[in-house]
């Protein structure tokens, strides 16, 4: 409840977690974790350096602009 309401009020999982008194390489560390040991069987292979990329942006709130993984990225609530 307290992270969706952060999500709510604009903070960053990143900001949340040093609020707390979480690294933020910790918090990255364990997104990279979950999000490789979640990866749908159809999903491309990604290099390690892609997946500590993408727990980065998603520990910043920054998601994909329009166009896709290379495009422009924004910052924000989705």
């Amino acid at each position: 409840a307290e992270l969706k309401a952060a999500h709510k009020a604009g903070t960053t999982p990143a900001t949340l977690a040093s609020q707390k008194g979480v690294a933020k390489a910790d918090l990255v560390s364990a997104v990279s974790t979950v999000l490789k040991a979640n990866k749908p069987a159809n999903a491309p292979a990604m290099t390690d350096a892609q997946l500590t990329q993408k727990a980065t942006n998603i520990v910043d709130g920054v998601h994909p602009g329009p166009g896709g993984p290379g495009g422009s990225h924004s910052q924000g609530r989705r």
